[in-house]
C-alpha cells in the first residue's frame, strides 16, 4: 500500500515536471527583471500589509484625537398617553423634548497631548512601514541575485560538460590512432560524468533559488519556467554613489526604523503630559434646552415654544483632592516609558553604526574580491591554453590539463560568485544607510527622486 502511494507522488510529480517541459517547448520563456520582482514583493508581502493596516489605524486614532476637541450633542423625545377611568375613560397625552451639547473647555492639557501621542504614533508607524519596504525590497534583491548567481554557475557548468565531451572525443580519437592510452580515456569519462553530475546538482540548486523567488512574490509555484535578466550595473558608478552617499550621520536620518524610534519618544513625551492632567482641575460647558406639552392644556405651539420652554447654560469646574495617587503613579509610569523609549533610541543607534560600518567592510572586500578574480580568470584561461597545447601535442599529461581545466573553472566560479557578492553587498550598504531606493535604482534602471 504504501509502494503504490509513493508511487502516485511520484507520478504526480511526473505529470506536472512534464506539463512544465511542454509549457517550456510550446512557450516563450519568460523573463524576469529586477524591478518586476521588487513589484510583485512588495504587493504581496504580508508584512508590508500588517503594517499598512496599522498606519491606517493609528490614522483613525489621530482623528478621533482631533473629534475630543468638539462638543457632544445629544437630542431625546418621548410620548406619553394616560388614560384613567373605567366607564367613562379619559385620556391625556404628553409629550417632552430636550437637546442637549457638552464640552470641555479644560482638562489639564490631556486633549491637546493625547492628539500629539495620536500623531506621533501615527508619524512612527508610517516610518515602520516605509522600514519594513525597505527589508521586502532587500530580501527580494537577495533573492534575486542568487537566483541568478545560480543560473550563471549553470551555464558555466554546461559549458565546462560541453568542454570535457569535446575534449572526450579527441581523447578517443587519440587512442584510437595509438597516441593514447585506454587510461587516458577511462580517466576523461570519469571528468565528464563528474561534470555531468556537477550540473545536475548545479540545475537542482538553480529550480529551488526560483522556486523560493517564486514563494517571495507571490506567483504560482507549479511554473518555474523563467529565466532572469541580469541586474548587474557599471560597477563604477556605484563606486562613485557610495562614497558620497553613506555617511553615518546621513544614515541616522535616513534610516527610517531610527526615524520611528524618535517618533515613539515623541509619543512617550505627550503620555507624560497626558498622565499631568490629572494634577489639574477640570473646566467643562453645558447647555441644555427641554419642553414638554400636555393635551387639554392648550394650543400645542404655545405650550411647547413658549410656556413650557426652558433653557439651561452651566459652566463646571472640578477638582480631584485626592486621587489615591493615581496621577503621580501615572506620570512616574509614563517616565519610566519614556526613558526606556531613549534607551532604546541609543541602543539602535550604536546598532546602526555598526551595521553601517560593516557593511561598509563588506563591500570594500567584495570589490577586492572581484578585482583579485578578474587576476585569476586571466592567468587560469593562459595557462589552460598553454596545457591544452601541450597535451595535444604530448609534452603533458592528462592529469597536468584535468588539474588546469579544474583551476579554470574554479576562476569562472569565483569571478560570477565574486561579482554577484559585490552587487549584494552594495544593496546591503543601501538597505543599512536607509538609501536602498537610491542604490536599487542602478539595478533596477529607474532613477529615484
Amino acid at each position: 500500500m504504501n509502494l503504490q502511494r509513493v508511487s502516485i507522488c511520484i507520478g504526480t510529480a511526473s505529470v506536472i515536471l512534464l506539463w512544465s517541459t511542454a509549457g517550456n517547448a510550446q512557450d516563450s520563456l519568460r523573463i524576469f527583471n529586477l524591478n518586476y520582482v521588487l513589484t510583485k514583493t512588495l504587493a504581496f508581502n504580508n508584512d508590508i500589509k500588517k503594517a499598512t493596516t496599522t498606519v491606517i489605524t493609528s490614522g483613525i486614532g489621530v482623528r478621533q484625537a482631533k473629534s475630543n476637541f468638539l462638543p457632544s450633542v445629544s437630542t431625546g423625545a418621548d410620548l406619553t398617553e394616560r388614560i384613567t377611568g373605567r366607564s367613562d375613560p379619559s385620556s391625556n397625552i404628553s409629550t417632552n423634548v430636550n437637546v442637549s451639547a457638552d464640552m470641555m473647555l479644560f482638562s489639564g492639557f490631556s486633549k491637546i497631548a493625547s492628539l500629539r501621542n495620536a500623531k506621533s504614533t501615527y508619524l512612527a508607524n508610517v516610518s515602520t512601514l516605509e522600514a519594513q519596504k525597505q527589508l521586502a525590497l532587500y530580501t527580494a534583491f537577495a533573492y534575486y541575485i542568487q537566483a541568478f548567481l545560480d543560473s550563471e554557475i549553470v551555464r558555466i557548468q554546461t559549458e565546462n560538460l560541453n568542454a570535457e565531451t569535446k575534449l572526450l572525443e579527441k581523447i578517443e580519437a587519440f587512442q584510437e590512432s595509438g597516441q593514447r592510452s585506454i587510461g587516458d580515456v577511462l580517466t576523461q569519462k570519469s571528468t565528464a560524468a563528474k561534470a555531468e553530475l556537477t550540473l545536475v546538482n548545479a540545475r537542482h540548486d538553480y529550480n529551488m533559488s526560483r522556486l523560493k523567488l517564486l514563494r517571495l512574490m507571490g506567483e504560482d509555484s507549479l511554473r518555474t519556467d523563467f529565466s532572469l535578466a541580469s541586474p548587474l550595473p557599471d560597477s563604477t558608478d556605484l563606486s562613485i554613489r557610495l562614497s558620497s552617499d553613506t555617511t553615518l550621520s546621513a544614515t541616522l536620518v535616513h534610516r527610517k526604523d531610527v526615524e520611528a524610534q524618535r517618533h515613539a519618544i515623541k509619543a512617550s513625551y505627550a503620555q507624560i503630559t497626558q498622565a499631568k492632567s490629572g494634577y489639574w482641575p477640570s473646566l467643562s460647558l453645558g447647555a441644555s434646552t427641554s419642553s414638554g406639552y400636555s393635551s387639554g392644556s392648550g394650543a400645542v405651539d404655545y405650550k411647547l415654544f413658549d410656556d413650557n420652554l426652558n433653557t439651561l447654560i452651566s459652566v463646571s469646574l472640578s477638582f480631584l483632592i485626592f486621587d489615591k495617587f493615581t496621577a503621580k503613579n501615572n506620570v512616574a509610569t509614563a517616565k519610566m516609558r519614556t526613558q526606556q523609549e531613549e534607551n532604546n533610541l541609543k541602543e539602535l543607534q550604536r546598532q546602526t553604526i555598526f551595521e553601517v560600518r560593516q557593511a561598509l567592510l563588506d563591500y570594500h572586500a567584495a570589490e577586492e574580491q572581484v578585482r583579485v578574480t578578474q587576476v585569476e580568470i586571466e592567468s587560469a584561461t593562459q595557462a589552460l591554453d598553454a596545457i591544452q597545447a601541450r597535451y595535444d601535442v604530448g609534452a603533458a599529461t592528462l592529469t597536468d590539463l584535468i588539474q588546469s581545466r579544474s583551476q579554470y573553472l574554479t576562476a569562472l566560479n569565483d569571478r560570477a560568485e565574486a561579482k554577484v557578492t559585490l552587487a549584494l553587498k552594495t544593496v546591503g550598504v543601501g538597505y543599512y544607510c536607509g538609501t536602498i531606493p537610491e542604490i536599487l535604482s542602478l539595478y533596477t534602471g529607474t532613477e529615484q527622486h
